[in-house]
């Protein structure tokens, strides 16, 4: 048979089909109804206002008013995903579908490689029930996480994509292949700073695990590896030193390490409601409580299979460097369970279908129940495809619905009334970032270190003492005020001194959702 037939045969197979068929899903999750769902928040908005800075005024930052805020964005999503939408707004124009666009490829992207990995690893049916126990995950929120601009979908394609890299270049010994993996790993650090540590450490703890159980037999790649991500980490930070500044640089790392000290260490009170978090029904029961049974499944997995494959030991000691993080020294935060949630959907894949396998292939051993004799594996395999559908099903018909297909006017509503109902002069005070993507207004934000103080009073039980009233509204000129979820949950504003000196304009929605619009007066 000629070359030509070959590959017509080739693109009819079963896996190039099942790769189309992933590949039409997938888009039609990531693209369908994107300008309007979900609706933008704060995080969103605070990214997309950097991209917005640098695609019209060439700054990298976040404009705020008659100057620049250099705090927050810049540290929270990286120049992977700011470019490439700062950039789609130069060519196409500033609008929440524009910056959307690029999130939905990076969405589109991270599933491909997803499967593509955990294919090579395993075999299709694994990478296929990961991919849909990742997409139905309500503790992952991929569908959330992927539809926006924000960092952390990205960040754990370029990890992913890392560990595919590595697998190749391990295999064949070719050191650009393990250069690109770095290069791959230190992408991701650059788009989320948080993977730092977690992927520094990963590769240090499976360097030694490395050296002393298995006599170096992959020392040389990890250290290429290692290294490498480490160059792009530091570059990073270099290039940030020659663009903002000594001083500047100076006054974020002390923002920074304020934030974290309000945000992290570790609290009782705070653990338990990490794990709560965790184990709920809006998490899923984190997999039907299949995720922890799974973890420990994985790792004597990985550990037996560590000569072939580097990346199963590598993925798994990552996430539960982050799991630990989260649960006894972070918050319960949505995006900070992201990464270990998207993670064990591949440990539950790996479980379930070994344990199928093993039922399939053993003898079967009649179960006498009251309604006859059933041969114990179709009992077992019967329990397994109801968990099954059970775990995938319907929390995916759920954030489908959600992150999907759900349509509101409120922004359309909330964009209306602030340019037919407030002058174009006016200074207008919020913490919803989003508004400055739908709007070209004059927006004044508080500075994001409040967040310290603010995750001081949620999460440790710190004083209500930072809710900003007369003297900050005064000293600013602030002449209207818009306060949705984000500024309601924080309680940023001082709403009696809001209450008495301003008159409530506009509601616009309804329930969390709503954004409240108020003219401030300087009356007493």
């Amino acid at each position: 048979m000629n070359p030509l037939s070959n590959r017509i045969r080739a693109l009819f197979s079963t896996s190039s089909i099942s790769w189309a068929i992933l590949t039409l899903i997938v888009c039609a999750l990531g693209f369908y109804n994107l300008g309007n769902s979900p609706l933008p928040w704060h995080d969103e908005g605070a990214a997309l206002s950097l991209a917005k800075t640098l695609a019209t005024e060439g700054v990298y930052a976040s404009r705020n008013l008659n100057e620049y805020q250099t705090f927050g964005p810049v540290q929270s999503v990286g120049p992977t995903v700011i470019l490439p939408v700062a950039l789609n707004f130069k060519l196409f124009g500033v609008s929440l579908l524009n910056g959307r666009i690029i999130a939905a490829i990076f969405f589109v992207l991270t599933i491909l490689v997803f499967l593509g990995l955990f294919r090579k690893l395993f075999d299709y049916p694994t990478a296929w029930l990961a991919v849909a126990l990742l997409l139905s995950s309500p503790a992952a929120k991929m569908l959330f996480h992927g539809r926006q601009v924000v960092g952390e979908v990205p960040a754990l394609g370029f990890l992913v994509a890392g560990c595919l890299l590595a697998e190749k270049g391990i295999e064949t010994r070719r050191n650009h292949l393990l250069i690109a993996s770095g290069s791959a790993f230190g992408l991701s650090i650059l788009t989320k700073n948080t993977y730092a540590i977690f992927v520094l450490g990963a590769l240090f703890l499976i360097a030694s695990y490395d050296l002393f159980f298995h006599r170096r037999a992959r020392l040389r790649a990890l250290v290429i590896i290692g290294v490498t991500a480490l160059l792009w980490f530091a570059g990073w930070q270099l290039w940030q030193y020659a663009y903002f500044g000594i001083e500047t640089m100076r006054e974020n790392a002390q923002k920074f390490a304020t934030l974290a000290n309000a945000a992290t260490g570790f609290d009782l009170s705070t653990s338990l409601l990490s794990f709560k978090f965790l184990f709920d029904s809006s998490s899923g029961f984190f997999y039907m409580f299949w995720g922890l049974p799974a973890c420990l499944y994985f790792v004597i997995w990985a550990h037996v299979h560590y000569r072939q494959n580097f990346s199963p030991l590598f993925l798994w000691v990552f996430a539960m460097l982050w799991l630990g993080y989260y649960l006894f020294w972070s918050k319960p935060w949505l995006s900070y369970v992201f990464v270990p949630s998207a993670l064990t959907a591949v440990f539950v894949s790996k479980l379930w279908l070994d344990a199928f396998k093993r039922l399939r292939d053993s003898q079967p051993i009649d179960l006498e129940i009251k309604i006859g004799h059933f041969p114990r594996i179709d009992v077992l395999v019967a329990l397994v495809l109801a968990t099954a559908s059970l775990t995938i099903l319907y929390p995916l018909q759920n954030l489908i619905q959600e992150n999907v297909l759900s349509k509101s006017s409120v922004l359309q509503e909330l964009k209306n009334e602030i340019n037919n109902k407030i002058p174009e002069t006016a200074i207008i005070e919020t913490w919803e970032r989003e508004l400055d993507i739908l709007t070209n207004r004059r927006y004044h934000y508080p500075d994001q270190a409040m967040l310290a103080s603010v995750h001081r009073h949620i999460y440790r039980g710190g004083p209500l003492d930072y809710a900003l009233g007369e003297d900050y509204f005064k000293n600013n000129s602030i002449d209207y005020l818009i306060i949705g979820w984000f500024g309601r949950w924080t309680s940023i504003y001082d709403m009696q001194y809001v209450t008495t000196h301003s008159e409530m304009i506009a509601v616009i929605g309804e329930g969390e959702v709503r954004y409240e619009v108020f003219k401030l007066s300087t009356k007493p």
